[in-house]
């Protein structure tokens, strides 16, 4: 028997992140405006290039501007719940472990820069209503608990269809592979 030593990347897929996005997080309380809260609800889509100045001294605090970088736009959640630590004394702490509080966080696509479109990169500007998901005409209860992460919609994908991509590449929720679960991948 021949043993390797262990490597990283023996052990992980390699993705492209090639697609630069800035991102405008609605929701998300003022004193979680950092890196982890911001990871918590960008994932699993996204990795975080950096919060912008503004966001991170709150100077603007309307939304908070994130840059991150994805494989397809498709990828960004439309929206997500992130657990925050609760503050002590709010009906006590539970006798084992720790209280946390969950929060709907809307992720809004501001700008998509492209470097597929060409050699010079296309950036493209959405507009988005404060308060409401994207792709949806009307703000819901933020108290109401939508699946989580609400159903994905990739944002260039049609998930009423049942199979592995569409015509434009994207992976869709409904497809075979994302109804197995990790032990049957291995498999």
């Amino acid at each position: 028997m021949q043993m390797r030593p262990w490597r990283f990347e023996a052990h992980s897929e390699n993705v492209d992140l090639i697609h630069h996005v800035r991102l405008c997080l609605d929701g998300l309380p003022l004193q979680a405006w950092d890196d982890y809260a911001v990871a918590q609800a960008i994932r699993p889509g996204c990795s975080i290039d950096y919060i912008e100045t503004a966001s991170k001294l709150k100077t603007d605090t309307e939304v908070l501007g994130v840059w991150a970088w994805t494989a397809s736009p498709a990828n960004v959640p439309r929206m997500n719940w992130v657990t925050l630590p609760a503050r002590a004394g709010g009906g006590g702490q539970p006798i084992v472990g720790h209280r946390g509080l969950e929060r709907r966080v809307i992720i809004h696509l501001s700008i998509h820069e492209d470097p597929t479109q060409g050699p010079k990169i296309v950036t493209k500007g959405f507009t988005f209503q404060k308060g409401v998901i994207d792709g949806e005409r009307h703000a819901r209860d933020p108290r109401e608990h939508i699946s989580r992460p609400v159903d994905h919609h990739r944002r260039d994908c049609d998930n009423d269809h049942d199979h592995g991509r569409d015509d434009d590449g994207c992976r869709c929720r409904n497809s075979s592979r994302s109804r197995e679960g990790w032990g049957d991948r291995i498999r």
